[in-house]
């Protein structure tokens, strides 16, 4: 493994952005007999007006087996059930693999906090 000599303060502002980032990260979950199980992983990206939840589409084509869910506060979870937007392969063949829900009223805080567009300006 080679090593980057970067410039004083670089650290800093990459875990900065880490945590940043890491809060917008939420795990999803489907029921399975009465049992949450662990689907997948998607983070939340704020154009300023409207929010929207990106995911694999292979996760997110786990709907067809129960419905998808994320927590929004302690104790409280929200379903996934709008019309997702997923790329046009199958599976496997999915080379880009992206899904993204538009999220209608919808306003996250903290732990499950949007990317905001201008935190990647």
């Amino acid at each position: 493994m080679s090593s980057v000599s970067l410039p004083p303060g670089t650290l800093e502002s990459l875990q900065h952005i880490n945590t940043e980032f890491l809060r917008c990260v939420v795990p999803l979950f489907r029921m399975e007999r009465d049992i949450p199980i662990h689907a997948g992983s998607a983070f939340f990206i704020d154009d300023g007006s409207r929010q929207y939840l990106v995911s694999a589409a292979h996760v997110l084509e786990k709907t067809r087996q129960g419905t998808l869910f994320f927590a929004i506060e302690a104790r409280k979870y929200r379903s996934i059930v709008e019309r997702q937007i997923l790329t046009g392969g199958n599976g496997l063949d999915d080379i880009l693999d992206i899904g993204v829900v538009l999220m209608p009223n919808l306003r996250l805080q903290p732990p499950a906090a949007p990317v905001s567009i201008s935190m990647l300006v």
